[in-house]
């Protein structure tokens, strides 16, 4: 592309010369020709060049939309994979609150039972009350 931007370049700066040259001279059929096929020259590489712009846009333009189909599947694996995370971990909760929910019932059973008087102590006696396992001497 920079090559037909060169050549357009070039191409216009040489159709300026010969409008200048033959302003200067008197007007023939050779010069008029001359300027036609310059003229012609210099349409021709203008919609060489727009094509080739057209097609690097439209380039672009795909490379663009693969880009972001890319990173949309990206994200959409990092959401997969966070959501399974989530799901373990909602899991795990679930199986805490069983085993709590039996260990609750399990302290509740004990603290029955020991309320019930199948011990020495009842969990109901205050500290003056309970008495001491062993007793020391005094000398």
């Amino acid at each position: 592309m920079l090559e037909k931007l060169n050549e357009l370049d070039q191409d216009f700066l040489n159709t300026l010369q010969q409008i200048s040259t033959a302003s200067d001279q008197n007007s023939t059929d050779q010069t008029i020709h001359s300027l036609e096929t310059s003229i012609s020259k210099f349409i021709q590489l203008s919609k060489d060049l727009e094509t080739q712009l057209t097609a690097l846009k439209d380039k672009e333009f795909s490379d663009e939309a693969a880009t972001l189909e890319e990173e949309i599947k990206i994200l959409k694996e990092d959401i997969r994979t966070k959501d399974q995370v989530i799901d373990k971990y909602v899991d795990q909760i679930k199986e805490w609150e069983k085993e709590l929910g039996s260990l609750e019932k399990r302290d509740a059973e004990i603290m029955l039972k020991g309320s019930e008087g199948s011990s020495d102590m009842s969990l109901t006696q205050t500290k003056s009350e309970l008495r001491p396992v062993v007793e020391f001497e005094e000398f």
